[in-house]
């Protein structure tokens, strides 16, 4: 799909879906994966769960917190891969001659399918679905093209950002392919909001400072529950509703409602940190990062 491409080429009117910093033309930049445990006692490391000169990135925790998704590029393909919590195994999803991104479970699917962001010379950053066991035949979900970030709404819609001239935040009927244009700017980082019929997303207009907005589905309205930290595009949301970010290697949390400012969560002992995801049980936590500080 090469989504970061047209980003560049729009003169960075965002970042990509990749990592900031923004890909150099060559490619994504090299970044591992490590998971942590957290708690209210704290946060503690667990597992390198990437250790190779590459692009892995994209973490995202499966239903029952004991898998989690993730993209990696090993053979000039960008495809999905599974780890395995308790084992630390790591299996290869998707095969096919074209670049997947943003692999994330599927709604009542029972935990079975997941989407990803699909591309070949053919198809440009479409939503298709894949089963976890291989059971069915990968498939495009809708008839949609140059979906960048994007989330469920229950099973039956998507919030994504659409790039294009200018970029969009826009709703899509899964069954009708039908889009509603929610809002124009750079949208970054779109989560559902654990317990809630609603979402989350850092938003951006131009040189205002980014936000991070949420998204009602049943009344369609739009409030504001944090600022973003400076240069910040990734986020995820506890399941108590915390948002957490990274400013390096330094873990910040923020209490919408509560809050007035980020504060320290914890020191994580990496360096480059930027996308990160908490498990459906708040139990461990997924870190993107460029290198470990000692090394």
């Amino acid at each position: 799909m090469r989504w970061y491409l047209p980003v560049l080429l729009l003169t960075v009117l965002a970042a990509c879906q990749t990592d900031a910093p923004v890909a150099e033309e060559d490619g994504p930049p090299s970044t591992d994966i490590w998971l942590f445990s957290i708690s209210d006692d704290g946060v503690e490391p667990r597992a390198r769960i990437t250790d190779w000169k590459g692009y892995d990135n994209q973490p995202m925790f499966t239903e029952n917190s004991d898998q989690m998704l993730f993209t990696s590029d090993r053979s000039g393909r960008s495809n999905t891969h599974l780890y395995d919590i308790e084992s630390g195994a790591i299996s290869q999803l998707t095969f096919n001659e074209a670049d997947k991104y943003s692999p994330t479970p599927i709604p009542d699917s029972n935990g079975l399918l997941f989407s990803v962001v699909h591309s070949d010379s053919s198809a440009y950053q479409e939503l298709w679905q894949y089963a976890l066991d291989g059971s069915i035949e990968p498939s495009k979900i809708v008839e949609v093209d140059a979906v960048a970030y994007y989330t469920w709404v229950g099973s039956d819609e998507v919030l994504f950002w659409r790039l294009g001239e200018p970029n969009t935040l826009q709703l899509l009927n899964v069954s009708s392919a039908d889009t509603t244009v929610l809002a124009l700017g750079s949208v970054y980082s779109l989560h559902h909001i654990p317990g809630e019929a609603a979402s989350a997303y850092i938003f951006s207009m131009g040189d205002e400072t980014p936000v991070i907005n949420r998204y009602d589905w049943g009344t369609r309205e739009f409030t504001q529950l944090a600022p973003s930290i400076e240069g910040g595009r990734y986020f995820c949301v506890t399941p108590d509703g915390d948002l957490l970010m990274l400013d390096g290697g330094t873990l910040l949390s923020f209490t919408p409602g509560l809050s007035s400012e980020w504060k320290v969560r914890a020191e994580l002992g990496i360096s480059g940190g930027t996308r990160l995801a908490v498990s459906p049980d708040g139990k461990l936590l997924a870190v993107v990062a460029e290198e470990t500080s000692e090394e």
